[in-house]
């Protein structure tokens, strides 16, 4: 397991990522991100990545 960690910290050191320094996201879970996502300069804005990620609020319809 050591070994895997420091797998992971040698990889997120080599792509600059510092999710893991945010609380509650861990090695993995910051790993995990960037698998999914891959490149985030990608993504023109976050609200680009909202709705890549499946989580940007959308309307359906005009409610007055």
């Amino acid at each position: 397991m050591q070994k895997l960690e420091d797998e992971l910290d040698a990889l997120l050191r080599d792509i600059d990522c510092t999710l893991d320094s945010m609380p509650g996201i861990d090695k993995v879970t910051a790993a995990s991100f960037v698998a999914e996502i891959g490149a985030i300069e990608r993504f023109a804005n976050a609200e680009k990545l909202a709705g890549f990620a499946g989580i940007a609020s959308v309307r359906h319809g005009d409610r007055r």
